[in-house]
């Protein structure tokens, strides 16, 4: 079972980590090791992440740069940066993952290895659902400083030089509280329609392989 980094950026994610970390530790993958990097947190995120890694003897590594409130696309952009394992998925803190979603991505990454795709219109990779090899990493890296959004970078890099795959299964459980940094919006019936029927692959929760 090949090694995954999984890279989490924090900031002021308490209340939801638990749940996160949880579902990390249930996964039927278990050969994956945290590289968490908090953005100046004051609720005791990233003591509560330590405190968790000792709890279950996990190998995690700390970036500790001295830097704060970068936001969430540089702050995954420099865990990639430090990643060097053969594959990396990128972890929101306030997610939660089945147990069964790296097993399920690397069985399709191995039956898709070489494929390719054209030339890449609009994204719709969503970077928690997602995962990514070692060339994938070194061609996305360093991330430009102007990139918005971490996601939208490695997909583009992906679809570019490489394939893009998806599962059609959700692997993910994405958390709606109106403090996301991405994607906070309403869900009543309404406007799930509206979304759906504007582009119903936005309503799907699916894990993407990424395959350079």
């Amino acid at each position: 079972m090949p090694l995954v980094d999984i890279l989490l950026a924090t900031y002021n994610g308490a209340k939801y980590l638990p749940d996160q970390l949880a579902s990390l530790q249930a996964q039927t993958h278990t050969n994956w090791r945290l590289i968490v990097r908090d953005d100046g947190s004051n609720d005791g995120s990233l003591n509560l992440v330590r405190h968790w890694a000792a709890e279950t003897r996990r190998a995690l590594i700390v970036v500790e740069d001295g830097d704060t409130l970068q936001g969430p696309a540089k702050s995954f952009a420099r865990l990639m940066a430090l990643s060097d394992a053969p594959y990396f998925a990128f972890c929101d803190q306030d997610d939660v993952w089945l147990e069964h979603i790296s097993t399920v991505s690397f069985d399709k990454l191995e039956r898709c290895k070489r494929a390719r795709t054209g030339l890449l219109l609009q994204n719709v990779v969503t970077g928690c659902a997602a995962l990514g090899n070692s060339e994938l990493r070194r061609r996305a890296t360093p991330q430009p400083n102007d990139v918005l959004v971490h996601d939208w970078w490695v997909t583009l890099i992906s679809a570019y030089f490489g394939a893009i795959r998806g599962v059609p299964e959700p692997l993910v459980r994405y958390r709606q509280h109106g403090g996301n940094a991405i994607g906070s919006m309403a869900w009543n019936p309404i406007s799930k329609l509206k979304r759906f029927l504007a582009g119903p692959v936005h309503s799907v929760r699916s894990s993407v392989v990424l395959l350079t």
